[in-house]
């Protein structure tokens, strides 16, 4: 489950592979996103727009979401572990196994992939934080994750 970035809408995963966006003050479900062909395992609003919802399944698929008009498509082998949004940007990060996935979802596929040191180390988790450097100089957001190695 996951919240908007303006607080107004509620996304929740179902295991009928369904994605319910509800009203958080009516408590009305405005809208269901159906396409995944398995359970959603992860989900998350894009931070600087309130329309825009990525979420990767147990069959390996991310779907990007524009609440008023369909969605984008890339499939993976494998289940998505996690993904993150740019805070400002047209790039989502996406953990499968031991690789990050890099895309713009206007191109048909990711354009990057980083894998892990070996296949045992596997990304469990990525996040964007904004991060700042002293005397107040500004960076730009750093890209964490954290991952498990599987023995």
């Amino acid at each position: 489950m996951v919240f908007s970035p303006d607080r107004t809408l509620m996304a929740s995963t179902h295991g009928d592979h369904n994605i319910y966006v509800t009203n958080v003050r009516t408590g009305e479900c405005v809208q269901t996103l159906k396409g995944h062909p398995r359970t959603p395992w992860c989900i998350a609003f894009h931070p600087s727009f309130c329309d825009i919802i990525a979420s990767g399944c147990l069959g390996g698929q991310v779907r990007v979401w524009d609440l008023n008009c369909g969605s984008e498509l890339w499939v993976t082998d494998g289940v998505i572990a996690s993904l993150a949004f740019h805070p400002t940007e047209r790039l989502l990060v996406i953990a499968t196994f031991n690789e990050l996935h890099f895309w713009d979802w206007s191109e048909p596929q990711p354009t990057t992939k980083v894998l892990t040191c070996n296949e045992k180390e596997k990304v469990r988790y990525v996040k964007f934080d904004k991060v700042r450097m002293p005397k107040r100089k500004k960076c730009g957001p750093m890209l964490t994750f954290r991952w498990a190695t599987n023995w």
